[in-house]
């Protein structure tokens, strides 16, 4: 196959007071006509510096080497009005959160005509029949009505479908996707994923899909490139790399996953945390996490060894520890058992309804939802957005009210908001909430040790003062912080840190029960593997019980002693994890399993 595009050499720098700050370092990446690559790799590795590298959206004062070609064209050496050319119509780039890349105050039309006019040099009238004409093309209905439509009136699928649409409609051969589907149910993102898929398949579409999913890489790719700290570490078609990882990095991220077909006695987990490109130079990046790391990994930075099949790694032990990183990957299988023990929640008939501006009736966000949760026990509620999953944990929380049914917490009936500040810190210690962005949740003027000392001050006055900082140090040591992350402030933390800073504050309230809201949803899968094996942890020694709230069914398998699925605000189907996610009965439930992405294939 012919390349569209490759870099060689690549290597971005930003300087700073201290000496300049290596971002990519060296990467050499190549996306043939018609093709799909992904890179893969933990925040901060470099995939998104790469991805904007390619459009030349980098700083001015960025230091660049190496060479980006696109159709044997340097994209370097192009001239502004060519580089306006190059970036209008030639390719084009999908981004997480499509909110953000398109104006709230004007409609869909506006977005996809203006772009039309201005690439194709469309009139108006041939750009609204194009625009229409694209947007039926990736799905979406009623097209002549959406584009008079504004973004808040579209879901965030439809709303990246629209993204794609101008894509395809500026002629573009390239796209560039980074993490186009992180935000989106499971079954949307297969619609989505699908969508491209076709796309590629119809118009000749290439692919550089950036993600933090292994799974969905290898589903839809043909070729996965594996980033760490700024640099490409191994290089494989995707069927290659799922079968036998090279690079001990790449076998750890597939080893980290959790699996709808079976639950992990233990994830394994990559010890400690990235390094940048700044901290590699020299020798290997990856030296410090790796469990086969040898003296030799210290000589220099590992030159790439060729491999079959038009790959190659960089590791210098790559060939000794082949088997090795193959058997890492079976990993013994263990389901968890009933829990019987006393019950800490119990919900009957639940049902919240909510009154929308304009519509003649209301709509109902919970309807006649009961569930039960034991001691150390995990019910995890699975169902895409609005099915109320949220909703329901807010009730239980009593942060809103519920117009009918009855919730015991703990012992203690929750009959309406509470009615003293006394009763408010009861309700608090009794049950607690770690939401999926940590670092909204904490105060970014407050270390841990702070944060943490202030919730036993609230809940446990009897321990004095020195017994809190004590207690706290102690609650933080359990979630794994050292001394120098426990006086750190938040934005000093990584994502995975702040996590475990948010389920010290709300193990302090020595909680009945903690609702985990979306809680490892926004972690790279190193970092998710890690909080999953901690929560298992901390549940075997306190005993607290969790109502772990997903839309991730394979965390679910993982984590969940029993699951709930619910949709529309009515629960379809529940019962022992292992059973409905193996055996599903409900149709709905069916569908969510079926749109999970593995990596023996795409999604359906």
């Amino acid at each position: 196959m012919t390349a569209l595009l490759e870099i060689s050499g690549l290597t971005i720098s930003i300087p700073s007071s201290s000496g300049d700050h290596l971002l990519v370092d060296g990467v050499d990446l190549r996306v043939d006509t018609g093709s799909s690559v992904a890179l893969v790799g933990e925040s901060g590795s470099g995939k998104s510096v790469t991805a904007r590298s390619i459009l030349r959206l980098l700083p001015d004062r960025a230091k660049v080497s190496g060479d980006v070609l696109f159709e044997g064209s340097s994209i370097f050496a192009m001239s502004n009005a060519e580089l306006m050319r190059f970036r209008q119509t030639k390719v084009a780039m999908v981004f997480q959160d499509p909110r953000a890349s398109i104006n709230p105050m004007r409609t869909i039309g506006d977005f996809l005509i203006d772009g039309l006019r201005a690439g194709r040099d469309l009139a108006r009238a041939s750009a609204v029949e194009e625009a229409t004409r694209l947007l039926g093309i990736v799905g979406v209905s009623r097209a002549e009505d959406r584009l008079q439509q504004y973004p808040h009136e579209f879901s965030g699928g439809m709303l990246q479908r629209v993204m794609i649409a101008s894509a395809v409609g500026s002629g573009a051969t390239l796209l560039l996707a980074d993490e186009p589907t992180t935000a989106l149910d499971v079954s949307i993102q297969a619609e989505v994923m699908a969508l491209l898929g076709g796309l590629r398949d119809e118009f000749g579409l290439s692919v550089l899909f950036i993600t933090h999913d292994i799974d969905l890489a290898t589903s839809h790719c043909d070729r996965i490139d594996v980033m760490y700290a700024g640099a490409v570490v191994e290089s494989r078609a995707s069927s290659d790399l799922v079968a036998a990882p090279r690079h001990p990095y790449s076998a750890a991220l597939m080893g980290c996953r959790t699996h709808i077909e079976s639950r992990s006695a233990r994830l394994v987990a990559i010890d400690g945390a990235p390094i940048n490109a700044s901290a590699a130079r020299g020798r290997c990046a990856f030296e410090d996490r790796c469990s086969f790391a040898a003296a030799a990994c210290s000589d220099g930075r590992p030159d790439a060894m060729s491999l079959a099949g038009d790959g190659y790694v960089r590791c210098v032990r790559a060939d000794e520890i082949a088997n090795d990183l193959v058997r890492l990957l079976h990993r013994p299988s263990d389901e968890l058992a009933a829990v019987v023990a006393p019950i800490v929640i119990a919900a009957t008939g639940l049902r919240k309804e909510f009154k929308v501006r304009g519509a003649a009736t209301p709509t109902v966000a919970v309807d006649d939802v009961s569930l039960t949760l034991r001691r150390g026990e995990t019910l995890g509620i699975v169902g895409e957005s609005g099915s109320g999953k949220t909703t329901l944990g807010r009730l239980l929380l009593g942060i809103e009210s519920a117009d009918a049914g009855t919730i015991v917490v703990d012992g203690a009936l929750r009959d309406g908001r509470a009615r003293s500040a006394a009763e408010r810190r009861k309700r608090g210690r009794q049950l607690q909430i770690v939401f999926q962005d940590p670092y909204t949740s904490l105060d970014p003027r407050q270390t841990p040790v702070s944060a943490v000392t202030e919730i036993l001050a609230l809940h446990r006055a009897d321990l004095g003062r020195d017994g809190r900082l004590s207690s706290a140090v102690r609650l933080l040591r359990e979630v794994g912080l050292d001394d120098r992350q426990c006086s750190a402030l938040p934005a000093e933390l990584s994502g995975g840190q702040r996590q475990r800073v948010a389920i010290a504050k709300a193990l302090a309230a020595d909680p009945a029960a903690i609702i985990l809201d979306e809680a490892v949803s926004g972690l790279d899968v190193s970092i998710q593997a890690q909080v999953l094996n901690l929560l298992a942890d901390l549940q075997e020694s306190t005993g607290v019980a969790y109502l772990f709230i997903s839309h991730d069914l394979s965390v679910i398998r993982q984590i969940a002693h029993r699951v709930m699925v619910m949709r529309d605000g009515s629960v379809v189907e529940e019962g022992a994890t292992v059973s409905v996610l193996t055996d599903p009965v409900a149709d709905y439930t069916k569908q969510l399993l079926a749109a999970v992405p593995s990596a023996a294939g795409p999604a359906a």
